[in-house]
């Protein structure tokens, strides 16, 4: 029996509720509109054109999601935050614009009780738990378990999935603890066309980081560096070497609890804003952090939100979005400024949004 067949029936067995106890399932989904997807595999996908730019999204921590049925985050706001959400299709003005729109999944290898465990998992595959997965019964296992870390499968996915792609364009979207691993394949991805590994064209030219998360404290894995420590030196790399556009939301107090790394250098070099959602109750820490990217996936649907003053009067500039343009956002970085939402903040509909300018030498 072949690998595609054995994978099939495994899917099977999982969509009719009775998963194998050695079922995994990770890499690169190619979307259309309502949520339809199809796993990248080789060319032929439905839902990948070679001469469209392109979004990658890829998610964070992925607690007890592998016993809800392998849950996992899509492009609809209701499905990522049922609570707060509403069902709209976040990809779709995407998709209309002439994109291609992917997420990256290792859901099963992100199910840790320890955040710091699948933090792990992104940057090494011989840490202190390996790469063991769990499964829908909650025990983890180790029988398919890849020998490379998640950065590494992700930027071999990516490589193969663009290798051929035209328009040269590519975008990599971070959530929560996917803010690393979009920062380390940006990374590798321009090491290895440096190397003549890959084309050029895939040197990313912009990256987002949606309420990052990064743990405190050095790591062995990194000979003593902090994660925080390394992604900013990455980043710092990608903006002096290929002038990359780095943006950075913040939307909850994540990082600022026990284990979190604020990692304010890196709020500094990225052109930085605060989204506030007061629609949720103000100890809804999860919500207001998993809403985050959602905010910026919709944002595509509307035009670039208003860039205010102190006065709350319009400046003629915009503040970040996804239909905030490279330049703007490069014109923005550099830490000499910050945005803070002072207007929408009780609909979760970014159309009326405004954020007001600070300047950080007077409003530190």
């Amino acid at each position: 029996m072949s690998k595609k067949m054995i994978n099939l029936l495994c899917l099977l067995c999982l969509l009719a509720g009775g998963a194998q106890a050695d079922f995994l399932d990770y890499g690169l989904y190619w979307f259309g509109k309502g949520q339809a997807s199809e796993k990248f595999t080789g060319p032929g996908n439905r839902y990948y054109d070679d001469s469209r730019p392109t979004l990658i999204f890829v998610h964070g921590w992925q607690l007890g999601t592998s016993k809800d049925n392998y849950w996992r985050p899509n492009f609809n706001f209701l499905n990522n935050v049922p609570a707060h959400g509403y069902d709209i299709d976040e990809a779709a003005a995407w998709i209309d614009q002439g994109w291609n729109v992917g997420i990256y999944y290792w859901n099963q290898f992100g199910d840790e009780l320890e955040v710091k465990d699948a933090e792990a998992k992104m940057w090494t595959a011989t840490g202190l738990r390996g790469m063991r997965y769990r499964q829908s019964d909650g025990r983890y296992s180790t029988l398919q378990a890849p020998n490379k870390s998640i950065s590494e499968l992700m930027t071999d996915a990516v490589a193969e999935a663009l290798k051929d792609n035209r328009n040269g364009y590519l975008l990599l979207h971070g959530h929560s603890l996917g803010s690393q691993l979009a920062i380390s394949v940006a990374y590798q991805l321009t090491r290895r066309a440096e190397q003549g590994i890959v084309p050029a064209s895939l040197i990313p030219e912009r990256l987002v980081l949606s309420d990052p998360f990064w743990s405190k404290y050095g790591k062995s894995y990194l000979n003593g560096a902090w994660t925080g420590e390394v992604s900013r030196a990455y980043a710092r790399y990608l903006i002096d070497y290929y002038d990359i556009a780095l943006e950075m939301t913040r939307s909850s107090g994540i990082c600022d609890l026990w284990i979190g790394d604020c990692n304010d250098e890196m709020t500094r070099m990225a052109a930085f804003q605060r989204l506030r959602f007061w629609y949720s109750d103000w100890w809804e820490i999860d919500q207001k952090h998993i809403m985050a990217y959602d905010w910026w996936m919709l944002s595509r649907t509307y035009p670039a939100p208003l860039e205010v003053d102190y006065n709350l009067e319009p400046t003629g500039e915009v503040a970040l979005s996804a239909s905030t343009s490279d330049q703007r956002i490069k014109a923005m970085m550099g830490g000499q400024y910050e945005w803070d939402q002072v207007d929408g903040l009780y609909t979760p509909i970014p159309a009326d949004d405004r954020f007001e300018v600070i300047e950080l030498s007077v409003w530190p």
